[in-house]
């Protein structure tokens, strides 16, 4: 859908000239159960509260917007950051709750006066402020293109970060044994420094909780009684992205040492009759996708494939910890309770594995194998399908064997099915003003969890096909009483799951008669898993899913599907080699992994700082002024394209001239070394902080920098060379130009370190922020 909303829907969002920023009272709020403990929310540089009064006059007024969310509170080195969403289309809705897509969002500063260009920075702060500044600007920027990228939904009335069934458990008198957290709430960490002011008995109306993946919905027409009219369903795709190990593609790879898996992805099908308002019938049906669920990286190196580090948790408890935990942690969320009404709980995870059982995946195959069979619990089942092998020559009509495979496990871990008005935010379901009651008849008691190497790909294929193999048991809970029981005894497949039988398995009659319709809906579906497939690649790997023609069509197109997948490929080498570092950084924003002014500033080198220092003297000191005769002179397009080559080429020069190697004792050639510059460096700071100098030793190429200053930077010609390509690449690839370009800088690249003889891993663009990951994963 792409309705626009309503601007009646809007608030007020006030800068004064004293820098407070005054947020009015949403509309909706007027409709909240809980009072409401002030009319403004008012926030300052180091503060935020709720305060009663009016909005700033028009004379005490620096500017003003209308909003129709907020995202947070973005606290960075110099300044702070209100994060306004300003555009916004309708999605889908859920019987009567609208969700919405954020297409537009700003950031309005708090503080005063706060210079909003680089000119006016430059006139009135000092070097120091300046160079704080600079790297606000950066994250900002990053931190803003996650927040416009189409990809943050929100409801105003309804919590979008859980399930229907995780919000009935946080939700109902008797809290359930299931864990149910915020791992989902993207903006949670942003979000706080509002959310905190709320109490047992004041709700804050400003707090929107927001995730970060896809949602969608589409109408089916299905007939499920020969003798009836076709009913109309509303089927609504919910993906919700964890932030636990939010990350890109190289950055974040398997479990961090907590169990965190990285790309992990709750999916919810959401099934309810479009005439809701006769018929409050409702059913999801939840999976789960995320990395393999083992400690492992791939440390990129300008290689089309990195080389796989895997950590052996037989021989490390603190890794098997992690492995344990993550398991541990599924059963305590999706198989934590009984079914209801005295039903039997039947459930189990399901780990459907796709990778390779041989080759490059071979290594992971097994250990997830070994680690199943050690973790020995009946409630976790493990299957093993080699995609690729199974559907070799694009045969894809083998993903049958598969649902067969599972068929079982499936039916018993049921779906969840309800019937009433779903509860709006922070209504309980025993009270609140609501016609219908919600009352549930059955619960689902487990979840398959999915992965491949990158999650993505054939991950978002077997998804999509398992969630249409169970949405006629959906819609026959919904329009037979009797399959919205939950099961008194298990179901056993006539199927056995060590067969590879591609013949589907005999159901119910009715049933059977649901799924030939919905078939006929088929390719509706398919692109709705294909179109939530695109936004979960695009946020991992920088590009649309592989394989995406399968998912829509259920076949290969021999000529067109290849080759979008080959330039999509190339387009993740160029972005995940050279572009992610700045994109994690951004994630970690977001995921709180980082905050806080001085925090941010203190990771970046504080005072000390060589990188951000320098850009601020640069700006202060440019080659081509943009006042004078020069400035006059030399267009601003010329201007902005040499000003950086000039600035580079002056640090380097710079740099060789006053270049030592004493610290370094004679193990690097001297042509190669120079310091002190931003974008030529190759950097020590990881393996200096970890105090292990394992990584670096054996390195020929950069040799041994055992001794190095944290601040120094050991560099290059080749490095040199290489940062002043940088220069002129595109930062994203979104049209035919920026893709050649950015083909041209990779090849470059990879040239110059193949020439020069430096490692790979010297050239890619790292993250700033977060090196914690890396600590954990270092090897030993």
């Amino acid at each position: 859908m792409t309705v626009s909303s309503n601007t009646t829907e809007t608030f007020k969002v006030v800068t004064t000239k004293s820098g407070r920023v005054v947020v009015e009272r949403p509309v909706s709020a007027a409709e909240n159960v809980f009072n409401v403990g002030g009319s403004t929310l008012v926030l300052t540089a180091d503060n935020c509260v709720v305060a009663d009064g009016k909005l700033p006059s028009l004379m005490d007024t620096e500017s003003s917007v209308d909003a129709y969310a907020l995202l947070g509170v973005l606290r960075l080195a110099h300044t702070s950051h209100l994060l306004v969403v300003t555009h916004r289309v309708l999605a889908a809705t859920v019987q009567a709750h609208k969700i919405w897509r954020v297409t537009g969002a700003i950031a309005v500063p708090i503080s005063a006066p706060y210079p909003n260009d680089l000119s006016k920075a430059k006139r009135e702060l000092k070097e120091k402020d300046l160079a704080k500044f600079l790297l606000d600007q950066s994250l900002l920027e990053s931190t803003l293109e996650v927040a416009n990228s189409g990809h943050l939904y929100y409801s105003s009335s309804y919590d979008l970060t859980h399930s229907i069934q995780h919000n009935y458990f946080s939700y109902q008198v008797n809290p359930s044994d299931t864990v149910v957290d915020d791992r989902y709430f993207f903006n949670h960490h942003l979000m706080h420094p509002i959310s905190s002011l709320a109490s047992a008995s004041t709700n804050v109306p400003w707090v929107y909780k927001m995730i970060c993946g896809f949602v969608g919905g589409i109408d089916i027409p299905v007939q499920h009684d020969p003798t009836a009219s076709p009913l109309t369903f509303t089927t609504v795709l919910v993906s919700r992205l964890s932030t636990a190990r939010l990350g890109t593609r190289y950055v974040r790879r398997g479990l961090d040492m907590q169990g965190n898996a990285a790309n992990s992805v709750e999916m919810e099908q959401i099934v309810f009759n479009h005439d809701f308002h006769s018929d409050a019938g409702i059913s999801s049906f939840v999976q789960l996708r995320g990395s393999a669920p083992l400690v492992w990286s791939q440390e990129r190196d300008l290689a089309y494939r990195p080389e796989m580090h895997l950590k052996d948790f037989k021989e490390n408890a603190d890794v098997w910890g992690s492995v344990e935990q993550h398991l541990k942690d599924l059963k305590r969320q999706y198989i934590g309770d009984l079914s209801v009404s005295g039903g039997r709980d039947f459930g189990q995870i399901v780990c459907v594995n796709l990778l390779d059982d041989a080759g490059f995946e071979g290594a992971l195959t097994k250990a997830y194998q070994s680690a199943i069979n050690r973790f020995s619990d009946e409630k976790v089942q493990y299957e093993e399908f080699p995609m690729n092998k199974w559907c070799r020559n694009m045969n894809y009509k083998n993903m049958s064997i598969l649902v067969n495979r599972v068929h079982q496990p499936l039916v018993n871990s049921q779906v969840f099915v309800a019937n009433g008005d779903v509860p709006f935010t922070s209504q309980t379901l025993a009270h609140g003003n609501r016609s219908r009651p919600f009352k549930v008849s059955k619960l689902q008691t487990g979840v398959t969890r999915v992965s491949c190497l990158d999650s993505l790909d054939r991950t978002n294929l077997t998804c999509s096909i398992l969630a249409l193999h169970m949405l006629p048991s959906q819609i026959q809970s919904l329009v037979n009483p009797e399959f919205a029981k939950p099961n008194l005894k298990p179901y056993y497949s006539p199927v056995s799951a060590t067969q590879n039988s591609s013949e589907p398995i005999d159901e119910a009659t009715e049933t059977g008669l649901i799924r030939s319709h919905v078939q006929k809906s088929k390719l509706q579906l398919s692109n709705l898993w294909a179109d939530s497939g695109d936004a979960i690649s695009l946020l991992y790997a920088g590009t649309r899913a592989l394989k995406s023609d399968v998912t829509r069509t259920g076949s290969r197109q021999k000529i067109r599907g290849p080759l979008d997948d080959g330039l999509n490929s190339l387009t993740r080498y160029y972005l995940n080699h050279f572009s992610d570092g700045k994109k994690q950084d951004a994630y970690d924003i977001w995921s709180g992994k980082v905050s806080g002014r001085d925090e941010i500033w203190n990771t970046f080198g504080g005072d000390e700082n060589p990188v951000w220092t320098d850009r601020a003297r640069s700006s202060l000191r440019p080659f081509l002024p943009e006042t004078g005769v020069l400035g006059a002179v030399v267009p601003k397009p010329v201007r902005d394209g040499l000003e950086p080559l000039l600035q580079e080429t002056r640090g380097f020069v710079g740099g060789v001239a006053g270049a030592s190697v004493d610290a370094l004792k004679g193990s690097v050639p001297v042509w190669l070394l120079r310091r002190g510059h931003a974008t030529s460096t190759l950097k020590v700071a990881n393996a200096s902080r970890r105090g292990s100098q394992a990584a670096l030793e054996g390195d020929a190429q950069a040799g041994n920098r055992a001794g190095v200053d944290k601040q120094r930077r050991v560099v290059s010609y080749a490095g040199f060379l290489a940062s002043t390509a940088k220069i002129y690449a595109p930062k994203k690839v979104t049209n035919v130009t920026e893709f050649a370009m950015a083909m041209l800088a990779a090849m470059y690249i990879l040239a110059v370190a193949r020439l020069f003889r430096v490692r790979g891993s010297n050239f890619v663009d790292r993250p700033s922020l977060d090196d914690k990951a890396l600590d954990e994963l270092a090897l030993d």
